[in-house]
């Protein structure tokens, strides 16, 4: 995961401990041993996530998150406090601050991760990206991510992400959901024949080598371009809403490559699964009166298909 955590503990064995755990998981991770040190940090880095014990020099885990609300810039920051003794009084006195949330030190690291996690993905869903570029490309990172995990139970790797002009691009199954609203054009997911199989084949609870037939691979990819374009407009409708989804469109053959005739800029994002790679292409124009539909070919051994979105 592309995030900060900052672990905030007066322990440099527990503090190291921490560190090598987040970082297993895919965080960034600081280290500050007491608030001073957590607040000059906080000033050189970009910080999603604060981990702070309770039980700190001079001032607590609760003051920590005090100082921190007193910015209003820092209101949604999730702040946790980690303790080994939480009572009554721990609690009000975390609550008062604006802690997020309190977590016992002795709790299961996998409900541990799973809680960090969700609030930093929270956290990247209510901050305002300093560009439209940055909400789609973390957008159209979660949304395939999540419906790749809870549809078909795959866990994909985010590549990278960039904008450039949209090029054309080649695959066996071609997958798009056109947009249209403040922001028009098209979300189209390129995989390789093998890879649309697993795909099908995880979403029926099927295996792989049972999928014979076309349809199935068109049912199965129309669906995974409908989630997950529907997905990246959730995201970021938490922000505005910018578009409307049409009836997905799946194309599958052999040597295909798609094109257009809109020279525009499109978020290409890739994202590998177990030696496979597929793509993501955001194509968006923000249209005017003048301008007219974006067009996509897709160019076949069989002739030309031409579809406008």
């Amino acid at each position: 995961m592309d995030a900060t955590i900052m672990v905030v503990n007066i322990s440099p064995a527990f503090g190291k401990i921490l560190k090598k755990f987040f970082t297993d998981q895919g965080f960034n991770v600081l280290v500050a041993k007491d608030g001073l040190e957590a607040f000059q940090l906080f000033i050189q880095h970009s910080v999603d996530l604060v981990l702070c014990d309770y039980h700190l020099p001079q001032i607590s885990g609760a003051d920590v998150a005090r100082t921190f609300r007193s910015n209003e810039a820092h209101k949604h920051l999730p702040i946790v406090v980690f303790t080994s003794s939480a009572d009554g009084d721990v609690e009000a006195d975390c609550e008062e601050a604006g802690v997020t949330l309190v977590l016992d030190k002795d709790m299961d690291h996998s409900e541990l991760i799973a809680a960090i996690k969700q609030l930093v993905e929270d956290y990247k869903d209510t901050i305002m990206a300093t560009g439209l570029d940055q909400d789609l490309a973390h957008s159209t990172s979660a949304a395939t991510t999540e419906v790749m995990q809870t549809m078909m139970n795959m866990e994909v790797t985010p590549v990278n992400s960039s904008f450039a002009k949209v090029q054309p691009q080649e695959a066996e199954v071609i997958g798009s959901v056109g947009v249209a609203g403040v922001l028009s054009g098209c979300i189209t997911i390129f995989l390789n024949r093998d890879l649309a199989k697993i795909v099908t084949a995880n979403m029926l609870m099927m295996e792989p080598d049972d999928i014979t037939a076309d349809e199935e691979l068109v049912d199965a990819i129309g669906e995974m371009a409908n989630m997950i374009a529907g997905n990246i407009k959730t995201h970021l409708f938490k922000k505005v809403p910018l578009f409307d989804i049409a009836t997905p469109n799946v194309t599958i053959g052999q040597e295909m490559k798609r094109s257009s005739i809109a020279d525009q800029l499109c978020l290409l994002s890739a994202f590998a699964w177990e030696g496979h790679e597929f793509l993501v292409e955001f194509l968006l124009v923000t249209k005017d009166k003048k301008e007219k539909d974006v067009v996509l070919h897709v160019m076949q051994n069989d002739g030309l298909e031409t579809a406008s979105v």
